[in-house]
């Protein structure tokens, strides 16, 4: 499991806490590891914090959130990224019900994944989960429903897991080796059994699919 936090919770020596933070924690003096690749652009941080044009709280959180997807998140496999750094905690500023990079990064993982990426505090050493908000989750169900309008689902999920079951089938093309390209097919065969699942669980039980907002 992935969590998120905020650099103010201490954790123990035990614990894979990485920044997200476009300048690693320094800031606020922390020490331990960095995760560049989830890190937003410079500009497009400065640019949301500084908020020069007076846009509203709300539009200025709906613009970093598009950007950060467009410039960052959309660029990445969701899933590869999550098998590295399952069991860690990110980390950033702003508390657990403030607006930050973080929350873009759990709901990323959520929607696409169907992973819950919990906030946690520590509170005397033990780790407690922490409510939410939901704005970036809804904002980013809505950039990716966007994204795959053609694809003929109603779950981004079950739309993320065909077009990787797509890209799999096209890679298979130029596999020589007949043992790999069969193992690719095979893989895009289970993506395309697993996007019928959750199109169904979609269409059937919307409250299930967004038990998380």
């Amino acid at each position: 499991m992935i969590c998120t936090s905020n650099y103010s919770n201490k954790f123990n020596s035990n614990s894979r806490v990485l920044s997200i933070s476009v300048d690693g924690g320094s800031e606020v003096g922390f020490r331990g590891e960095v995760c560049r690749e989830l890190m937003p652009t410079k500009n497009s941080f400065e640019m949301w914090k500084k908020n020069s044009s007076g846009r509203t709280e709300k539009n200025n959180n709906t613009i970093f959130i598009e950007e950060y997807y467009r410039q960052v998140l959309s660029k990445l496999d969701p899933q590869e990224v999550y098998d590295s750094l399952d069991g860690s905690i990110l980390v950033c500023d702003g508390g657990a019900k403030e607006f930050s990079p973080r929350q873009v990064v759990a709901a990323w993982f959520e929607l696409l994944l169907g992973m819950e990426v919990p906030e946690v505090k520590s509170n005397g050493g033990k780790i407690e989960f922490c409510e939410r908000d939901k704005f970036s989750k809804i904002i980013l169900y809505n950039i990716l429903k966007e994204k795959y309008k053609g694809s003929g689902c109603n779950s981004v999920r079950a739309a993320y897991l065909n077009e990787k079951a797509r890209q799999l089938i096209v890679a298979s093309f130029d596999v020589r080796d007949e043992e790999k390209k069969s193992k690719l097919k095979q893989r895009a065969v289970e993506l395309k059994q697993e996007a019928i699942y959750s199109e169904m669980a979609y269409n059937h039980n919307i409250e299930t699919i967004f038990k998380f907002f």
